[in-house]
């Protein structure tokens, strides 16, 4: 099947502006370049409220866009695959949790970045290790590492 340029173009901005996903194309200064409706959604802005904006504003703090940019975005520019689980920030200052995939845009110097909400996923874990913590005060050490462990006593 032959593809001519503007069919391609055509379903790929379908694809775009129509998946489950959010997706944000950031430039080599770390700087929004585009952002489909999914991810503008997902944070609670509009799009012209991203365009131009320093990704900084989606992070926790100053601290969490550095760790981010030394952990995934110059791996990412280096050609190194990334999908790690990361905290942001909403407009609403609310935290949200992201499974992030990174990906250099081929022969440019951006990134396309893909984010899933694994907000509640990580709300459960938390609870799940809380509640796990609190029961291993009233079980033997024994009993505790049988439960959690799955082997029999």
């Amino acid at each position: 099947m032959i593809f001519k340029n503007d069919q391609l173009s055509s379903r790929f901005k379908q694809v775009f502006h129509n998946t489950g996903f959010g997706i944000m194309i950031v430039d080599k200064n770390r700087d929004l370049i585009e952002v489909n409706p999914k991810f503008c959604e997902m944070l609670g802005y509009s799009k012209e409220e991203l365009i131009g904006q320093n990704a900084e504003i989606l992070h926790i703090s100053n601290k969490t866009y550095k760790e981010f940019g030394e952990k995934a975005f110059n791996q990412v520019r280096n050609k190194k695959p990334v999908n790690l689980d990361w905290p942001f920030r909403k407009k609403n200052r609310e935290k949200i949790w992201f499974r992030i995939t990174g990906d250099p845009v081929a022969h440019k110097d951006e990134v396309l970045w893909t984010v899933v909400d694994i907000t509640e996923r990580v709300k459960a874990k938390n609870k799940i290790e809380l509640l796990a913590s609190k029961l291993s005060k009233y079980l033997s050490p024994q009993v505790y590492q049988s439960i959690f462990s799955g082997k029999k006593m």
